[in-house]
């Protein structure tokens, strides 16, 4: 026999794991810089492995192309992360479903079954998975994100197969058949691109020093990326933390809509409590405020936040304007980032810049946090 899953800790570990995995493999993305300069004796292949296929001129090869190289295998490997994590979170959704009942056991048979069918059904793609299994309702803002998922997963296959050439295959639209493909068809792929402004001035170069008064903003733009059959596809290392932070604000999303769905077939009502016979666990509700103070300091007893929350960049739920009483609900497909989300948040708060600022955008947990209302 083996112990049932701990919901919803679980979950929330595959998303952290998820998150530390993103990082890591945005940070291959830049060491391609670095690995291009390495040093190489002019004649000498690299003997630190000391039988080598190959030799020098391969190995000039590979640093003079290593500032591409990297970026496609960061490429790949952020989007497999993200197939990999959606998988165990589907894993979690069919062994909760058999269980219902939290502290029920599964026999080893049971678990087996459940593996083979989690294996089957992510063959259909990390689409399928997010949008009609592992959650089966989807909220719009989830599937608004569909489109842009296709289209990297479609670009990630061409890198990982075709080594980033464009053939027939990655032209051929999902479900139809191959014959159908005609020569003007092209690999479409919907391309975000992060945007900060400060002061209304685009900040183009990183780090950037502000010498206005400080009012911020960051969100993302949507453009269409297309290759034609025969096509290179190059990717770049700022390409790549553009997809890794959109990985972990779609992740979110995935979160919080897979926890809404299994709360329903587990019996859990909105406030944490069961349903059914049980023991209520309770939420802290937001504390009352007569306005909006998004500047004041976060109590030092609160533990509302998870661990490194501050580090996972995610997009907001809320918006609170200057003097307003309450806080706004942000309409669905926005692109505004959760300001407390952003590393410089904890020096932001402390300087005081805030109560300058005409908006401040927050998901509901850093709200909470702050004990505002909306």
């Amino acid at each position: 026999m083996i112990p049932d899953l701990k919901y919803p800790d679980d979950a929330r570990k595959v998303i952290d794991s998820l998150y530390a995995g993103l990082r890591y493999d945005a940070a291959i993305a830049v060491l391609g810089g670095i690995c291009s300069k390495a040093p190489l004796d002019a004649d000498t292949p690299d003997f630190s492995a000391g039988v080598r296929y190959g030799g020098v001129d391969e190995d000039k090869a590979v640093r003079r192309e290593a500032e591409g190289l990297l970026p496609r295998f960061s490429f790949i490997s952020l989007v497999s992360r993200f197939e990999t994590h959606a998988r165990l979170l589907l894993l979690q959704r069919r062994v909760l479903e058999k269980l219902r009942t939290p502290g029920m056991k599964m026999a080893p048979q049971g678990l087996w079954d459940i593996l083979r069918r989690v294996n089957e059904e992510v063959r259909n793609g990390p689409v399928i998975v997010c949008s009609r299994l592992l959650v089966e309702h989807p909220s719009s803002e989830l599937q608004g994100r569909m489109r842009w998922l296709e289209g990297i997963y479609r670009v990630r296959n061409c890198l990982a197969h075709r080594l980033g050439k464009v053939e027939i295959v990655d032209v051929k639209p999902p479900g139809a058949p191959l014959d159908s493909v005609k020569d003007t068809d092209t690999l479409k792929a919907v391309w975000l691109s992060l945007k900060a402004t400060a002061d209304g001035q685009e900040m183009v170069n990183f780090p950037h020093q502000i010498t206005g008064p400080g009012k911020v903003d960051i969100g993302f733009e949507e453009y269409e990326r297309e290759w034609k059959i025969g096509d290179q596809i190059e990717i770049t290392a700022q390409e790549c933390q553009f997809v890794a932070i959109s990985l972990s604000l779609l992740g979110k999303q995935v979160f919080f809509d897979f926890v809404r769905e299994m709360n329903s077939v587990l019996g859990i009502s909105a406030d944490g409590s069961l349903t059914s016979a049980g023991t209520a666990v309770k939420k802290e509700a937001p504390r009352a405020a007569t306005a909006v103070d998004v500047a004041k300091r976060r109590p030092e007893s609160s533990t509302e936040m998870p661990p490194r929350a501050h580090a996972d960049t995610h997009f907001a739920d809320l918006e609170f304007k200057k003097g307003a009483d309450g806080g706004e609900l942000l309409p669905a497909g926005h692109q505004w980032v959760c300001n407390a989300s952003l590393p410089d948040w904890p020096r932001i708060l402390e300087s005081g810049l805030l109560k300058h600022l005409p908006s401040t955008y927050l998901c509901e947990r850093h709200a909470v946090e702050l004990g505002l209302r909306w």
